[in-house]
């Protein structure tokens, strides 16, 4: 851990009332306690000031779902929202990737290539072989620092194509890859660079407010103007947030890696997720796929769509039902937290009930129906990409 530190076990604020408002004292007192407190905690080390902010409401758990994050950097000032049940670990590895301040630097373009599946990868960096494409490409699933924040799927994916571009453009650069691809710093320092350079463009731009991206999400728009600004990347990635956008665009971003030698990477949208995927050339044309939550592909296919999401929610129950009784329902019977697992926790707006797609802790069968949605856009996307690079490449090759 960066700091270390020890707190009281209760920690005391006092607000202090403006004289002179309208009202007895019990009204103004009780109309106090009743609005939106915004609480901060803030500590200081090594001149560094990092502050944690809170929003407290009537009625609402503590601590909040969501709170703000702060990090005074030597250059910027950093602000993420991350979950308020974020463990100490993860708070610091934010943290240090604010002060490691390590930009992208554009990378000249080589022809080296990314060695082959057999030859290059340890296997500790391989989640699976994706032999379910065919003898005709070399597709690994390589692995990803896992993700934890619960918005920031696009901004790994971002992370990990260009982790991979810079490999196919290295001469044996393939080790490093399988490093860069597990490092926490790197991630997060590249992750909030991208964004404040959304939270700046959308001040100038007018197009969005910060508070649309400093909660970590990123969706077409956004990915395309961190694109777009960097020169490792333009050109070679395309943004495609659902299976239907598949175009003669991308046909030929695929053709040419096999007529051109050529490498493209894809952020693909699946459902409510992102993953990444990076085509390069070679005797065999190469498929890389990375997803930041490394459930396996190659078994998702082998089950269906609809067995895996099934066990996918039993291997995930555990973790559910101790994040369900670390929040609001800390003091409730084990009956109950089992009954919010199958049904789901409403949530309201204006008095109405949204969408159960859009609770934070959604019933079972919309759990397990987006999961399927997302594994079958995947096998979609890659096998679209497939059948480009059959379309591209002469017989009897392909």
């Amino acid at each position: 851990k960066i700091f270390e530190f020890t707190l009281p076990s209760v920690m005391a604020m006092e607000c202090l009332l403006p004289v002179g408002v309208e009202g007895t004292m019990g009204s103004q007192l009780v109309d106090a306690l009743r609005r939106p407190l915004e609480v901060s905690w803030r500590l200081e080390a090594s001149g560094v000031p990092v502050v944690l902010r809170a929003v407290v409401e009537l009625g609402s758990e503590f601590p909040p779902p969501m709170v703000m994050l702060e990090v005074h950097g030597p250059s910027r000032v950093t602000q993420v929202k991350v979950p308020g049940m974020s463990e100490p670990e993860q708070i610091d590895e934010i943290i240090q990737g604010v002060l490691s301040q390590d930009p992208e630097v554009p990378d000249e373009l080589e022809t080296a290539r990314l060695l082959g599946p057999d030859d290059g990868w340890d296997p500790s960096a391989v989640v699976d072989k994706l032999e379910f494409l065919g003898q005709e490409v070399e597709a690994l699933q390589l692995r990803s620092q896992p993700q934890w924040h619960p918005s920031t799927c696009s901004h790994h994916a971002l992370f990990n194509a260009s982790v991979l571009l810079r490999a196919a453009r290295r001469p044996g650069s393939h080790s490093e890859a399988q490093q860069d691809l597990l490092s926490t710093r790197l991630l997060w320092s590249r992750t909030l660079g991208g964004i404040q350079a959304l939270v700046q463009h959308g001040e100038a731009s007018g197009k969005w407010v910060a508070s649309r991206v400093t909660s970590g999400m990123a969706d077409e728009a956004h990915l395309q103007v961190l694109i777009d600004g960097n020169p490792l990347l333009s050109g070679a990635v395309r943004v495609l947030s659902m299976p239907e956008q598949w175009s003669t665009e991308e046909e030929q971003a695929v053709a040419k890696v096999v007529t051109e030698g050529r490498e493209v990477a894809f952020l693909l949208g699946a459902a409510i997720h992102w993953v990444c995927v990076v085509v390069t050339p070679g005797p065999k044309p190469r498929i890389w796929y990375v997803d930041s939550e490394n459930r396996r592909l190659a078994e998702a296919v082998r089950q269906g769509p609809e067995a895996f999401a099934a066990a996918d929610e039993e291997a995930n129950r555990a973790r559910r039902i101790v994040t369900l009784g670390a929040g609001r329902l800390q003091q409730a019977p084990d009956a109950e937290i089992q009954r919010v697992l199958e049904e789901g926790m409403p949530q309201y707006w204006r008095g109405v009930t949204q969408a159960s797609e859009f609770w934070r802790f959604k019933p079972r069968c919309v759990r397990e129906r987006l999961m399927q949605l997302q594994m079958v856009a995947i096998e979609t996307h890659l096998t679209n990409i497939v059948k480009a690079l059959r379309s591209a490449t002469p017989s009897p090759a392909l």
